[in-house]
């Protein structure tokens, strides 16, 4: 099961961490999550893909449970056709994102 879900005011807040962090206790294969706007708010794109009760697990917690400072106007749930990358690899990719984003603001205040 493949779903793709917005959500709102959620950047700089740790919001994608917490996602990821789900994502792997409840031991999802695939997952994503990116900083995007939508109608000219924040928001995050998510997705997940795994069995259908683990996905569906996953959309009831961050129904119900967020990050502190982080305030979700909406989720929206959609079905994907996509493809989703490996946990592990999205778990790469925000080390990266956090080092870049943290050599960028040395450079700013060196």
């Amino acid at each position: 099961m493949k779903k793709r879900i917005l959500i709102g005011k959620v950047h700089d807040v740790g919001y994608r961490p917490y996602l990821l962090g789900l994502a792997e206790s409840l031991e999802i294969e695939r997952f994503f999550a990116e900083n995007t706007f939508a109608d000219g708010k924040q928001a995050v794109e998510i997705l997940v893909d795994d069995e259908e009760d683990k996905v569906q697990l996953f959309i009831d917690i961050i129904k119900i449970k967020t990050p502190e400072n982080a305030e979700v106007e909406q989720i929206a749930v959609e079905d994907y056709d996509g493809n989703v990358m490996k946990t592990e690899s999205y778990y790469r990719y925000l080390q990266q994102c956090s080092w870049q984003r943290y050599s960028n603001l040395r450079r700013k205040y060196a």
